[in-house]
């Protein structure tokens, strides 16, 4: 179980802090799901590395298009 906290000062008329209020969120699936990634982008990486593969990602949204080394290396 993973979670976290915010916690903001609640302050009167006078600036005084008079109480505070905390927020606590479970974000334990989130940081599960960021280690699996980082996990699988580590595994490709070592793949494309063992495998002198060369890879090419195009963002069709926005138009920008990504050249593994390896592919820029036999281009």
């Amino acid at each position: 179980y993973t979670e976290e906290q915010t916690i903001t000062p609640i302050r009167d008329l006078s600036g005084t802090i008079t109480h505070f209020v905390g927020i606590k969120e479970d974000v334990t699936e989130r940081v599960r799901t960021e280690a699996a990634l980082r996990d699988s982008q580590e595994r490709l990486q070592r793949a494309l590395a063992i495998g002198k593969g060369a890879l090419w990602q195009w963002q069709v949204a926005d138009n920008r298009v990504y050249y593994s080394p390896e592919w820029r290396e036999h281009v």
